[in-house]
C-alpha cells in the first residue's frame, strides 16, 4: 500500500488502552479467530506506549473485521526482534527474510511492525505476502519518541484484507475504500487540528472475495481441492459484475478507470489455485496476467481513440514497453513459485532460470534478480526436503510382519 499524500495524521491513539472489545469479540460464536504473533523492529520501542498503542490498533481492527466479515485477530505474542542483525535481511527482500527467518508457531499470521526508512528501502506504507500469511507495516511520520503510532491502524486494515485475496480498488464518486492502492484524502476527515479515519468501506466485490477466503487456511497442508470452486466462483462473479469491457477503446478506458485492477485477480487465482493442488490452472493465470497486458499494448497502438483514451495511451507509449517487459519476465518468477511449490523442480528451474536470463538482459535493477534468486533457492531446498521425505521409504523394523 502506498501513499502519495506527504504528511497525513491517521489516527491518533490513546496511551490508554482497553481491551474490553477485544475480550467481547474472542467470545463470539461462529466468528473465526485468527492467531496472530506480531513481532516489532527496536527503533518501533522508542514509544513507551508501544505495546498498548499496537493493542489498541489490532482492538479497532477488529471492530471492523468483526462486523464486515465476522473475522476476529488474536495476538498470540508480542515481542522485539531485530531483522537487520539477520544476513538475509541484506540478500533477500525483507518480506522474504521474515518469512524465512521468523517461524509462526502456533500462530495463523505472523504481523511486523517498524518504524519508518528502517526496514523498507521503497516507499511502501504496508506489504502482505498472501500465500503465507505475512504483514509488514512501516510507521510513517514520526517525529520523535513521544508520537504515537497514526498510521498502522488503516495500513493494517488494507494488508490484512490481501490475506484474504482482496484486490486494489479504484474510487468511485468521491468514495474511498480501504482497498485503494494509494491513501485519497476522502479517507481523512479534517476537524480543526485533528484528524480522524472516515468509517473504513469495502467494496462489494473485496467483500464477496474476504467471505469466500474467511476460512482460508493458513498452513499449506490444510488447502484442499474442495475449497477451491467457491474461490473461483467468488472472483468470477467480482470480474463479471465491475470490470466488464473488452479490448477495445472502450474496453481499454475501463482498463483504467473500472472499479477493480483488471490484472490483478489473475495473480491472486493463481496463487489460491496453486495451493488448492490445480497447478496447470495456476500456470494458465498466470499467462492470462500476461496476454491481458499484451492485449492493452496491441489496442494502444492500433486505436485512435480521443480524449482519455488518447491520453492513456500516450501515456503506456512512453512507459509501456518497460511495464510490459517487467510483467512478461515477473511471469516466469511466478511460474517458478507455483511450480516448486508443486514438487516439479526441474521444470521450476527452468522458469527461474528463464527469468533470471531475461532480467539480467534488460538489466532492470527493480527486478532485484539476486534477491529473488535466494528466497527461491530456500522454497526449491524446503520442496527438495518435502519429497525426499515423503519418497524414504518406512524404516522396515517398524513395519508389522505377520507370522
Amino acid at each position: 500500500m502506498k501513499y502519495s499524500i506527504p504528511i497525513i495524521l491517521l489516527f491518533i491513539l490513546s496511551p490508554l488502552f482497553n481491551c474490553s472489545s477485544i475480550v467481547m469479540m474472542n467470545n463470539k460464536v461462529g466468528y473465526r479467530k485468527v492467531h496472530a504473533a506480531i513481532i516489532v523492529d527496536p527503533t518501533y520501542t522508542v514509544n513507551q506506549y508501544w505495546r498498548q498503542n499496537l493493542e489498541m490498533i489490532v482492538d479497532k481492527v477488529n471492530e471492523v473485521y468483526g462486523s464486515w466479515f465476522d473475522i476476529v485477530f488474536i495476538v498470540d505474542t508480542m515481542y522485539e526482534y531485530d531483522m537487520s542483525k539477520n544476513p538475509d535481511f541484506y540478500t533477500m527482500h525483507e518480506i522474504h527474510a521474515l518469512i524465512k527467518n521468523v517461524p509462526k508457531g502456533s500462530a495463523d499470521i505472523v504481523i511486523h511492525f517498524s518504524k519508518e526508512k528502517n526496514m523498507f528501502r521503497y516507499d511502501f506504507a504496508g506489504i502482505a505476502s498472501s500465500e503465507f500469511g505475512y504483514v509488514q507495516i512501516k510507521q510513517m511520520n514520526w517525529t520523535d519518541a513521544r508520537e504515537p503510532f497514526q498510521m498502522a491502524y488503516y495500513t493494517l486494515l488494507h494488508e490484512l484484507a490481501h490475506l484474504f485475496g482482496a484486490m486494489h480498488v479504484y474510487p468511485v464518486k468521491n468514495t474511498s475504500f480501504v482497498m485503494e492502492p494509494r491513501l485519497s484524502y476522502y479517507v481523512l476527515d479534517y476537524q480543526g487540528k485533528g484528524v480522524t479515519i472516515i468509517d473504513p468501506e469495502f467494496h462489494p466485490g473485496n467483500t464477496a472475495i474476504i467471505r469466500a477466503l474467511a476460512l482460508r487456511p493458513f498452513q499449506d497442508t490444510n488447502w484442499s481441492e474442495r475449497k477451491w470452486p467457491v474461490i473461483a466462483e467468488a472472483y468470477r462473479s467480482v470480474c463479471e459484475t465491475y470490470n466488464g469491457g473488452g479490448m477495445d477503446a472502450e474496453g481499454l478506458d475501463n482498463f483504467y478507470n473500472q472499479t477493480f485492477y483488471q490484472q490483478e485477480p489473475y495473480l491472486y487465482l493463481s496463487t489460491w489455485a496453486s495451493l488448492c493442488g490445480r497447478d496447470s490452472l495456476a500456470i494458465a493465470y498466470i499467462d492470462s496476467f500476461v496476454s491481458y497486458a499484451a492485449a492493452i499494448k496491441t489496442t494502444c497502438a492500433s486505436t485512435r481513440a480521443g480524449g482519455r483514451t488518447r491520453e492513456m495511451c500516450g501515456a503506456l507509449r512512453r512507459y509501456g514497453d518497460i511495464w510490459f517487459e517487467i510483467q512478461e519476465i515477473f511471469s516466469h518468477y511466478n511460474k517458478a513459485e507455483v511450480l516448486v511449490r508443486a514438487g516439479k523442480l526441474a521444470e521450476s528451474d527452468a522458469e527461474m532460470n528463464q527469468f533470471i536470463t531475461m532480467a539480467k538482459k534488460q538489466n532492470y535493477t527493480l527486478l532485484d534478480t539476486g534477491k529473488l534468486e535466494a528466497f527461491y533457492s530456500w522454497l526449491r531446498e524446503k520442496a527438495r526436503n518435502k519429497k525426499i521425505l515423503l519418497e524414504t521409504p518406512a524404516d522396515s523394523s517398524s513395519i508389522p510382519v505377520d507370522n
